[in-house]
């Protein structure tokens, strides 16, 4: 295309707004960046760019400020970075402070699938008959399912948990907000853990993620003490409507984060 800079050069044949402006944004970061590793960039530069993308008539429909958090999600959770990103390594998308963020390498893909079995148990469900037509299939129905049943507990062998809340907002230092879908307090036998729970609905293309799971840990370290041992907890229910959970490591670094307790499925008589 004719007088389009170099920076927009080819993203006329991306069809995802959301891709032609993140893959704008990155080779603007990451020309800047001193560590091919860790890339800066901010909402700033983002919304700038898919505005720019539109004055060039490269995409039709603007990324405007609004978009910006359906933006994220999107390469968060529901899809891979484009493949011009993804040529120089997994990413995930983490936050640095109010209104920025960073590709950072990790030595994984940012989602995580379904293995192809997982060991299961079948539990009597203690929701009541006669508010089951009212419950709903999505996400929000999976949550109270698993509070209702106790499933935290079941999962990680303590002997009760307690839903302190849900959809808690929290200001983490040197990262920016974060929701974190559920925050339980747990109790074994002589001691209180803290949990935190990542929660995605059954759609296979929206997956648990390092970049929401590394920002979920990040908000659970700081909401309870240093010393309590903590549980940062995947949630989704798969195509059989089973709830499927799984326990990943608590890091410092988005690389380091891994599964560390494998997939459980919990079904009902």
């Amino acid at each position: 295309m004719t007088n389009v800079p170099n920076l927009y050069q080819g993203l006329e044949n991306i069809p995802n707004q959301y891709a032609a402006a993140f893959i704008a944004t990155y080779r603007e970061a990451k020309e800047k960046a001193t560590d091919p590793s860790y890339i800066p960039f901010t909402k700033t530069s983002l919304v700038l760019h898919g505005s720019e993308l539109v004055r060039y008539g490269i995409s039709k429909r603007e990324l405007v400020l609004k978009n910006f958090p359906d933006a994220l999600y999107t390469f968060r959770a529901r899809a891979d970075l484009p493949n011009e990103i993804l040529s120089d390594g997994h990413f995930a998308i983490i936050g640095k402070g109010k209104g920025k963020y960073a590709f950072v390498r990790i030595p994984i893909p940012n989602r995580f699938r379904f293995p192809p079995a997982i060991s299961s148990e079948r539990i009597s469900d203690k929701t009541p008959s006669w508010v089951n037509p009212y419950m709903g299939h999505d996400e929000q129905g999976m949550l109270t399912r698993i509070q209702t049943n106790d499933l935290i507990a079941k999962y990680l062998g303590l002997t009760s948990t307690f839903r302190l809340q849900s959809h808690l907002r929290i200001g983490v230092k040197n990262y920016g907000q974060v929701e974190v879908d559920e925050l339980y307090v747990g109790r074994a036998t002589n001691r209180e853990v803290g949990i935190a729970v990542e929660a995605k609905n059954e759609a296979p293309e929206d997956c648990l993620n390092v970049s929401q799971l590394f920002g979920a840990g990040e908000a659970l370290k700081q909401f309870f003490p240093p010393n309590m041992q903590k549980h940062l907890i995947g949630a989704k229910p798969d195509t059989s409507n089973r709830i499927c959970l799984a326990e990943f490591a608590l890091v410092d670094h988005p690389a380091e984060l891994t599964q560390i307790r494998d997939w459980y499925a919990f079904e009902w008589d």
